[in-house]
């Protein structure tokens, strides 16, 4: 029988892969790299070069914004765990509601959540992303995503900040429902 903690667990997982498949299957843009060798004409040699160029961010902040929430759920789903953890601001919450609510404060407690739900939860499970919307301030920005899977709902609303030209997640606060 699963205790509450597994419960708990099971929930976030449902959560992050309900949001992964719905928002992100075929929808998700993709810029190439250019990248244009340069062969010398000479008769003597056949040295091929390639130039090397800085890249400059050309996405907009909304997809930036699409591109943590992606790699979050990606993270997530993967149980890739330090990757995951760097996408938080060090003094970053998170929040997780499920019959009572936790409360998880800095990256280390963050960083102990994920890891004891990554022991917890076995395989995938199927969801589904209802609704998603971003609202950008500035600086910061939230994101608020609904999800569904035969027998539960839930939402995560995300709390971002730019740092730089990176947007990091400064808070998340999961709520794990029963229909």
């Amino acid at each position: 029988m699963f205790t509450s903690k597994k419960w708990m667990a099971l929930g976030a997982i449902i959560l992050i892969l309900i949001v992964v498949s719905a928002i992100y299957s075929g929808n998700k843009t993709e810029i190439p790299p250019e990248i244009s060798p340069t062969t010398s004409t000479s008769t003597t040699s056949t040295t091929t070069s390639i130039p090397t160029s800085t890249p400059t961010n050309t996405l907009s902040d909304s997809e930036m914004i699409d591109q943590l929430i992606y790699e979050y759920h990606e993270l997530a789903k993967s149980e890739s765990l330090d990757p995951l953890v760097k996408l938080f601001v060090d003094d970053a919450t998170l929040t997780v509601t499920h019959l009572k609510t936790y409360g998880f404060s800095g990256k280390n407690q963050i960083r102990n959540y994920y890891g004891s739900m990554f022991e917890a939860v076995e395989g995938p499970t199927e969801l589904e992303l209802v609704d998603t919307s971003i609202s950008i301030d500035g600086d910061e920005a939230k994101v608020k995503c609904k999800v569904a899977t035969d027998e539960r709902f839930a939402t995560e609303n995300f709390e971002l900040v730019k740092v730089g030209d990176v947007w990091k997640i400064s808070s998340l606060n999961m709520v794990l429902m029963q229909y």
